[in-house]
């Protein structure tokens, strides 16, 4: 069927090589409006998810700090994707560069190490991982050596730790690993929340004060960037709408003329179709031979109209959607070509042979 559907083509060249550049200018459309929407949103997004939109700080005014178990109640709460206690921060410095540059030192207490590339292993004695930029601040080019802190206590750097943006405003940071005798019994100065998305912000800052073990909600204070997140929020969804109004309008204008032109081709061909069912083509291999042909149109289109925007989008320097976007929205096309040319579809697979073939 498909060689036929080829075959049918090639007998029409013009009609369906116009078809073809529809689709293709529906694609190249969408492409370059919605599908730069979808990436300016995700940059939106990035940008402001690197701001701390999806991070909850808790701190508590008792001297004694969080007790170990509220990090274990905290694993129970929907909605959050990390979490951590961190100790007091301390300043250190590179232990090889006397008065250098100091850095931000905290005890890290988490189950979830492997969130931040710090292996989850049995410790035997403290170890620092580094970030880029403590790195960078400590004048080390890579783990190795040590921190010192005032009181000379060193540390061994023995790794760096990845900052996911949601944590990207913690800045030069130096976390400390420490064994799990001393984890188990270790307090938080303060816990550090990830949400799943900056629409949860508002409802964990709400919840998390009741789900830190044994302490008072009233003593729990909670810093949050609840206004970035319902930017973020309201960003995504007004993109989101006019990009679902551009696509629709462009899909559906491809489609009615798709249809169009299939109407004129069955109308044109109805002998050849006639020709078929006389010779015992069935009413279904009437009907996918003339969706295929839609379909072997559409796929050239599809190619043609995505490769335009693609080199469009990269020679103007704009932002370029992502591969999920373009393929389902080939999909999307695709799937649209095949409900348009349903009706003429079904129009030629209604003919009766004895009609069509009749001499006038």
């Amino acid at each position: 069927m498909a060689r036929e559907a080829l075959a049918s083509v090639r007998t029409q060249p013009l009609m369906f090589v116009g078809m073809a550049l529809c689709v293709a200018l529906a694609l190249l459309v969408v492409m370059t409006t919605t599908g730069r929407a979808v990436a300016l949103r995700e940059s939106v997004g990035s940008a402001l998810d690197a701001s701390g939109t999806r991070i909850v700080r808790l701190t508590t005014d008792l001297p004694h700090g969080f007790s170990p178990t509220a990090l274990n109640d905290l694993r129970t709460v929907s909605g959050v994707t990390w979490s951590a206690g961190l100790g007091p921060a301390a300043d250190a410095r590179n232990a090889a560069i006397p008065g250098g540059a100091p850095v931000a030192v905290h005890d890290i207490h988490s189950s979830q190490l492997d969130y931040l590339g710090i292996p989850a292993r049995t410790y035997i004695a403290p170890v620092a991982y580094a970030n880029e930029a403590a790195l960078a601040t400590l004048g080390m080019d890579g783990p190795g050596g040590a921190v010192v802190f005032a009181s000379g206590l060193q540390i061994p750097v023995v790794g760096t730790y990845r900052t996911p943006n949601a944590l990207a405003s913690l800045g030069p940071t130096v976390f400390v690993v420490s064994p799990p005798a001393t984890q188990a019994t270790a307090e938080s100065s303060e816990i550090v929340v990830v949400a799943k998305s900056a629409g949860a912000v508002d409802a964990l800052a709400a919840v998390l004060p009741f789900t830190v073990g044994d302490t008072p909600p009233d003593s729990v204070t909670v810093q949050s960037s609840a206004a970035l997140g319902e930017l973020q929020t309201v960003v995504a969804r007004q993109l989101g709408r006019e990009g679902q109004l551009q696509t629709m309008a462009a899909l559906g204008g491809m489609a009615l003329l798709v249809a169009g032109a299939m109407s004129v081709s069955v109308l044109l061909r109805r002998r050849d179709f006639g020709r078929r069912r006389a010779l015992g083509a069935t009413r279904g291999q009437v009907f996918t031979l003339v969706v295929g042909q839609s379909l072997v149109t559409g796929i050239s289109g599809c190619v043609v109209g995505t490769g335009a925007a693609a080199a469009y989008l990269y020679a103007s320097v704009h932002a370029v959607p992502p591969l999920d976007f373009v393929f389902g929205l080939n999909i999307l096309a695709l799937a649209t070509l095949s409900l348009a040319a349903a009706v003429p579809a079904a129009l030629a697979a209604s003919r009766d042979p004895a009609l069509e073939l009749r001499v006038a």
